[in-house]
Formats: C-alpha cells, structure tokens, sequence
C-alpha cells in the first residue's frame, strides 16, 4: 500500500502510543516508507484512549512487543468503545496469552476470539483476533 492508494480510498491511519520515543521512532519508519503524510500519530496513555479519542474505527491493532497486561487490558477494555459493530481487534504478542485474551474477551462481552501461531525465521508470533 502506498501514500496515494491510502488517500484515494479515503482510508484513516492513526498511530498511538504512550511513549513518546515510539512515536518519533514510527514517524521516521512513515517516511522511509514513504507513509508519513497519511498517518496521524499521536502520543495517547492508554488508560485513557476511550476517553480521548471520539472516532469509532474498523480495525485496531495492539502490537505487545513486551506484554504488560495492565496495557491489554485497557486495549480490549477500550476496543469495546472504539470499534464499529463489525470491528475487529488484532492483538500480536510474543507470549501466548489465550487465558488473558478469553477472560478480557468475555469480561468485556466482546465476541469470538481466534488464535494463530505465526513464525518468521527464529521468532514466534501470537495473534488473536476479536470480535466487537
């Protein structure tokens, strides 16, 4: 996907994070890839993102790089409030964390979660995916 495919289908990419190095980090990473003028990033705690952001969207994606579980839970607490009625939420992390995933899953009634294993070279991924 480039820049000009990204404006002409009217498509919205936001970039949160709650350290600031983050999100100088992606910005540069959004002009290497030739990105950075379609991508709104803002430095957002989590423990407030339902609060602070007013937009309701299709797809969020929590990259866990180093799981803090406090963090998930503010993600999927917050996916209930952001997602649309067919959102989705993408949550990858280096652990698995299925019993975190299913207790968050239903404390928050969102729906169905699936879960897949992925691995690039030496590195193994989790990704789980949740249903509004």
């Amino acid at each position: 996907i480039d820049q000009n495919s990204i404006i002409e289908s009217g498509m919205k990419i936001y970039a949160f994070d709650s350290y600031g190095k983050n999100i100088s980090i992606a910005k540069k990473n959004s002009i290497n890839a030739l990105v950075k003028d379609v991508i709104h990033f803002k430095r957002v705690d989590i423990e407030y993102l339902d609060l602070l952001i007013k937009e309701e969207f299709d797809l969020i994606i929590g990259d866990f790089y180093k799981l803090d579980k406090k963090n998930l839970k503010y993600v999927m607490y917050s996916s209930k409030y952001l997602l649309n009625e067919s959102g989705k939420l993408i949550i990858i992390s280096e652990e698995r964390i299925d019993k975190d995933i299913e207790l968050y899953h239903k404390k928050y009634k969102l729906n169905s979660f699936i879960f897949k294993e992925y691995r690039y070279m030496t590195d193994k991924y989790f990704i789980y995916k949740i249903f509004k």
